[in-house]
């Protein structure tokens, strides 16, 4: 018999397979991104109608004031955000209030204008969903050594991941939603004439913010969440998908508060974009988020990194409860399908 030599690298590589196996547990990776693409899709088609809504009205206020030809919006849900950007073009009627808005536009556009600009968020928020979902429940998975850090651990790098990953598209979502890009078989034409006038790293332009707001909110909402699933689920007083409602919820309106100074900041720079498109202007350079922060405090004070608190979480709070309900949803009709084949 040969023997068999043990060194403690083995034991913990040994380990982390395991966990890993348990973590997992019997679903495919093709179901969990099938579960999280399902979540991204009906988060964007629910939430879209309101993002456009509001666009139309912030547009009509500044056409009365400033004559601006062009009103752009950016709104982020947590896992999934929208550019809405309006023109003098998109319709001549006055609005007064949101319910009338929702009236006229339906009655008068028809109901496809009420998902205006969905389909280029969706060449967006849909894979980098996917990529971010699948990414959290793998690093979650096989940091479960970390204890209770795991959430905030898998979090933070599957963010990171997917954000970086994704962001060559958000120039090409930005121009499609302006009008700039007619067909999508320009895009390729399109990247290839952004890389060589300025180079690869165009593609990633404004990522830094992005990841400012992104990874900080991804860390604090896994953390919160898993903590509150955990606490609701010892309880037995909700069923599982109330408790992920209930938690989802409740962990995207708490990191929505604590990384809003950041999301006022990218605020800002997709705004100048989507304006900057639409009109057929130069792109201007990505400013830094502490000029900007600065700039901010200086005119309006602290107080003005924390604009819109109240919309933030009103938007991010359903967004998530509704991604989360369906991600969950999802996960628990594959198992019950492999429980009754086994």
């Amino acid at each position: 018999l040969t023997s068999l030599t043990i060194t403690p690298g083995v034991i913990v590589r040994e380990r982390q397979a395991v966990s890993l196996r348990e973590g997992m547990d019997d679903l495919t990776l093709a179901e969990r991104m099938l579960c999280s693409g399902a979540g991204a899709l009906l988060t964007s088609l629910t939430i879209t109608p309101f993002d456009v809504v509001k666009t139309r009205l912030q547009w009509q206020s500044q056409a009365l004031t400033t004559h601006a030809p062009t009103c752009a919006q950016y709104v982020c849900h947590g896992f999934t955000d929208h550019l809405c950007i309006c023109t003098s073009g998109n319709g001549g009627q006055r609005f007064n209030g949101t319910m009338d808005a929702f009236i006229k536009i339906r009655k008068l556009e028809g109901y496809a204008s009420l998902w205006r600009g969905l389909s280029p968020t969706l060449v967006m928020s849909v894979p980098s969903t996917v990529l971010y979902f699948s990414a959290y429940e793998y690093l979650k998975a096989y940091c479960s050594f970390a204890g209770s850090l795991a959430p905030l651990v898998a979090g933070s790098v599957s963010r990171m991941f997917a954000a970086t990953a994704i962001s060559p598209l958000e120039m090409v979502r930005t121009k499609l939603q302006a009008g700039a890009v007619a067909k999508y078989t320009e895009i390729a034409e399109l990247v290839r004439t952004s890389v060589q006038r300025e180079g690869i790293t165009s593609l990633w332009r404004g990522l830094s913010p992005t990841l400012l707001r992104d990874v900080p909110f991804s860390a604090l909402y896994w953390t919160f969440y898993e903590h509150l699933r955990m606490r609701l689920d010892r309880e037995g007083s909700f069923t599982p998908l109330r408790a992920s409602l209930l938690a989802a919820s409740t962990a995207g309106a708490t990191a929505a508060i604590l990384t809003l100074p950041f999301d006022v900041v990218k605020t800002r720079q997709q705004v100048m974009l989507g304006e900057a498109v639409a009109l057929g202007r130069t792109v201007p350079p990505v400013e830094r988020t502490l000029t900007i922060m600065r700039e901010i405090v200086a005119k309006r004070g602290v107080r003005g990194l924390f604009v819109g608190t109240i919309p933030r979480v009103a938007k991010v709070a359903p967004a998530c409860a509704i991604m989360m309900t369906t991600y969950e949803y999802g996960k628990d009709y594959f198992r019950r399908l492999h429980a009754r084949a086994t």
